[in-house]
């Protein structure tokens, strides 16, 4: 399964902020960044996505500092990666991140 993660604040693209995923969560982990499986750093799109991932429940944490707005910002989301849930094996989100 791939999952592309969208890190937006207000109405723009956060470009190279942190993208954090933990897997079986269906709670906030927390910001402590090294109980995360997977980490990436997104594209100047404020894009970043993981591949191979396997079907279960995810907790996706965006921290890192917003260049255009000059301020650190965060987010964090819950997902689930199921078959019946996704197309093609494949799932999009957005992330709101905020100070």
């Amino acid at each position: 399964i791939s999952l592309r993660v969208h890190a937006m604040h207000h109405s723009w693209d956060v470009a190279g902020i942190g993208v954090y995923l933990k897997i079986h969560a269906t709670v906030f982990p927390g910001t402590d960044t090294t109980l995360y499986e997977y980490k990436g750093k997104a594209d100047q799109n404020g894009e970043f996505v993981f591949e191979k991932l396997l079907p279960a429940k995810y907790f996706i944490y965006v921290s890192g500092y917003d260049s255009i707005w000059g301020s650190q910002v965060i987010g964090e989301l819950p997902v689930s990666l199921f078959s019946e849930n996704l197309t093609s094996n494949h799932a999009d989100v957005t992330v709101q991140v905020s100070e």
